[in-house]
């Protein structure tokens, strides 16, 4: 194999687990960064609409202290209609990184 792609696939593979503190749901959110596999998937499943992105990211990356899911599909709905778009939002944002807010993402 090409050593720099040795490399990077090792400097990956070392990148610890990252979380973030919703304190509206008094939970922590686990998660790890996503592969460029994952964000290629996530923009099929949501057609480019960002705001389903954001959903299919909580529920494809979404995990507890333990690294157990914490949503599947049949959660979806209620995320999308049910749940708070500004706490979404802020964890969407949280794991995609380099955006501020949904917005910016659809433009990116």
């Amino acid at each position: 194999m090409n050593p720099i792609l040795e490399k990077a696939i090792d400097h990956q593979k070392s990148k610890e687990t990252q979380s973030i503190f919703i304190e509206e749901w008094d939970c922590e959110i686990c998660f790890t960064e996503l592969s460029l596999a994952e964000r290629k998937k996530l923009e099929k499943l949501s057609n480019g609409n960002t705001f389903e992105m954001a959903a299919y990211t909580l529920i494809l990356k979404s995990l507890d202290k333990n690294g157990n899911k914490i949503f599947d599909l049949s959660d979806k709905p209620h995320l999308m209609a049910s749940v708070d778009s500004k706490v979404i939002e802020r964890i969407f944002v949280a794991m995609v990184g380099g955006v501020d807010t949904v917005e910016q993402a659809e433009k990116n």
